[in-house]
Formats: C-alpha cells, structure tokens, sequence
C-alpha cells in the first residue's frame, strides 16, 4: 500500500486562522507572531495502482467532496510533507500542529469514495487539519510548551485550537 498525502486549500489568509490569530495574541496574551491552516488528506492506495499521486489527484479533483478546485489551491505530496519552519519573522519559531477528527467522519468518507465514485483500491483516508504557528520564543522548548497551551481548550481563556472532547492533535 502506498501513502499518498496532499495539501489540499491553503491558505495564509483564513477567516478561520486571522480569528485564531486575532484570539490567541490579543485575547489569550500569547506571543503568537503568525498563523495559517489548511486541510491535509492522507489516503492509504492499492499496490495495485501504478500512479499513486494521479489517482490521489484524480480522487481530489475529480469528486468534488473533498474541496473545489476552482476556488481553493492544492499540493499534492507524496509520502511526506516538507514543513517549513522559516519563520517570516526573525524573533519567532515555527511550529506545526496536526489535528483530525474521530474515526466516523473518516469511514463514511471513505464509503462515499469507495461505493459512490470508483475508487475501490483507496484502503484508507484521513482528513486533518495542519495549522502553522510562529511564536516568540526564547527557546524551542519554550516554543513547544506555547504551542501546547495555546492548542488544547481548557477553559475559555487557555486553549483554542483543538476540542480535547471530539478531536486529536499532534505536533509534527
């Protein structure tokens, strides 16, 4: 099986991160310098298929569950996803967080694209969502502890990114 991921709706300007942006500097108090988000597809694709990345494009463009693709722009990346940790400002590190919903969501997605659409050699498919963060940090220890706080909600004034309740997170 191969693993295919594609960056799917990227975008340095989000209604979704300038609210998170604007909420955890102004609001929380962290020294949060930066923001962005976009949706990350990972789909696990038969042996059996020769082009892995024409199929995973075929399956992104081509059914229009996923995303539009006359208005959102898209990478697809095979098997891993370069992160870029240059912060645009110098005083800052980046730090990268993955977060996704249960399992059900991502089974009946699946099913859609299995039984509705064709594609029967998909194994698998999971949707996250990858927010980037540039914090002003003395240390990258300090850097992580930040991003921790300010990613997990634990009451109205700690946490904004993730609900513990219904979604997982990870740094990567």
């Amino acid at each position: 099986m191969a693993l295919v991921m594609g960056l799917v709706s990227w975008k340095a300007i989000n209604p979704e991160a300038v609210t998170a942006l604007i909420t955890l500097r102004d609001t929380m108090g962290v020294p949060v310098t930066d923001i962005s988000v976009g949706t990350l597809y990972t789909a696990g694709i038969a042996d059996s298929v020769a082009d892995e990345v024409g199929y995973f494009r075929r399956m992104l463009e081509g059914t229009g569950i996923l995303f539009n693709p006359n208005r959102d722009r898209h990478t697809i990346i095979r098997v891993f996803v370069e992160l870029n940790r240059h912060p645009t400002n110098t005083d800052s590190l980046v730090r990268w967080v993955m977060v996704w919903e249960g399992d059900g969501e991502q089974k009946e997605l699946l099913g859609k694209l299995q039984a509705r659409y064709g594609f029967a050699e998909l194994d698998r498919i999971s949707v996250a969502k990858l927010w980037r963060l540039e914090v002003k940090a003395a240390s990258e220890q300090e850097a992580d502890e930040l991003c921790r706080a300010m990613v997990e909600t634990k009451s109205r004034a700690q946490g904004l990114l993730v609900n513990p309740h219904s979604q997982n997170w990870k740094m990567v």
